[in-house]
């Protein structure tokens, strides 16, 4: 069984190598919650320019969500 830490890792880089794919877009990860005494309130954070605009992507990694829950996890 893989561990959940690096599933985690392993869906963060493969998020950010695709949007370092994209057309006039840099990605790079600011943040990731550490497991104890963490100050995040999420999993991870990627700062973006996108066409020279900064944009801020805050993460969280969930294992299994379902649709109707999406809102109240996104409040």
């Amino acid at each position: 069984m893989l561990d959940s830490d690096a599933i985690e890792g392993q869906l963060l880089e493969q998020l950010l190598k695709a949007l370092r794919e994209l057309p006039e877009v840099q990605a790079e990860l600011v943040g990731v919650e550490l497991p104890a005494g963490h100050v995040l309130q999420h999993d991870a954070q990627v700062e973006l320019r996108v066409d020279g605009k900064a944009v801020t992507l805050v993460i969280e990694i969930r294992k299994v969500v379902y649709p109707r829950d999406v809102r109240q996890v996104l409040w």
